[in-house]
């Protein structure tokens, strides 16, 4: 099936929010999101992933239209609204101009899934449920770069 749009996952694909989210010391829990969130400001600031920025160079390079497709990581509008913001602001400063798609939490993602459409994210649930639909999936792990470049050429070629 001949790919016509790939969505990308923010954390964990291009921006590392597992390395920023794990230094603050307090249970995981909803309240650790909340704080991060409101308090900490926790999404203006993370680092690339080692590969984040060449994976986004890759997909230019593909020549199939790229969306940015993120969870915002929570049903609380207002916590939800000041994620968007922070991701916003570091996609801007960061010089990252695709498309931008928010969903409360991972899973909703499935919602995107059509004929065409190829997900690439790096949480196995969220790609099960996007591949459940008509779209494909890419699990994608930054420390297996150059097979996952192999995978999306292969995919956005034919």
């Amino acid at each position: 099936m001949k790919i016509n749009k790939i969505y990308l996952d923010l954390d964990g694909c291009v921006c590392n929010f597992k390395k920023a989210y794990e230094c603050v010391e307090m249970a995981n829990t909803p309240r650790k999101f909340r704080t991060c969130v409101t308090h900490l400001r926790i999404f203006e600031n993370l680092e690339w992933m080692p590969n984040g920025k060449n994976l986004v160079d890759l997909l230019k390079s593909t020549g199939v239209p790229v969306e940015i497709l993120t969870s915002r990581g929570t049903h609380d509008n207002a916590v939800g609204e000041e994620a968007i913001r922070q991701k916003n602001l570091w996609l801007d400063d960061n010089g990252i101009e695709f498309p931008r798609n928010f969903v409360k939490i991972g899973i909703d993602k499935r919602n995107y899934s059509a004929h065409g459409s190829l997900l690439i994210d790096d949480t196995p649930k969220v790609i099960e449920a996007f591949s459940s639909g008509l779209g494909q999936g890419i699990l994608y792990e930054d420390h297996k770069f150059q097979e996952m470049k192999t995978t999306i050429m292969t995919m956005t070629l034919i």
